[in-house]
């Protein structure tokens, strides 16, 4: 496999391949994966939101999620899935963590996200909503999602942190 590897190197190099016909070869030749996006929302509690979603048996409790589109920005992919999902004012902040798929090629950055006001609209897709500490989760929640609240809250409280900070600072702008 190393001299074959080798040799595509070299006539990569030595050939005149045009940059579509490079994108196309290096298209054909990776692995493609499916892209989520997760928001990790919390309210001025610290409370995080989190949906019942009517598709899930097992597990039916778990964080806003939704995949991105073609052409889509990440953050506005999460944007409009928070908005199709809730009807909230949610405003999508920094990314928390980035995750690849143990079993699928996928991959799911989550994102911190503040929840601003409105109100739940149930649809099709989620049937109900709520705002939990991290100590009243539900037991019907994916334990993959549970793991990751407390470096969320950590993460959420010291943005908080950093946020007053700078508004009591004087002459600082914030």
């Amino acid at each position: 496999m190393n001299g074959l590897r080798r040799l595509a190197y070299w006539l990569w190099k030595v050939l005149p391949i045009p940059r579509w016909g490079q994108w196309i070869i290096l298209w054909l030749g990776n692995t493609k994966f499916l892209v989520g996006v997760v928001g990790v929302v919390f309210d001025d509690q610290d409370r995080v939101l989190l949906l019942k979603h009517t598709y899930r048996n097992r597990y039916p409790w778990g964080l806003p999620s939704g995949w991105v589109g073609k052409h889509e920005q990440l953050d506005a992919a999460l944007a409009r899935e928070l908005a199709e999902e809730t009807g909230l004012d949610i405003s999508v902040g920094d990314v928390l963590l980035v995750e690849s798929g143990e079993r699928w090629p996928q991959l799911d950055v989550y994102y911190l996200c503040r929840y601003r006001g409105g109100e739940f609209r149930p649809n099709a897709e989620i049937s109900a909503m709520r705002f939990c500490a991290l100590d009243e989760l539900p037991a019907q929640m994916l334990a993959t999602q549970r793991k990751k609240l407390a470096l969320a809250l950590d993460r959420h409280r010291r943005s908080d942190g950093n946020r007053q900070d700078a508004r009591e600072t004087p002459g600082t702008p914030g």
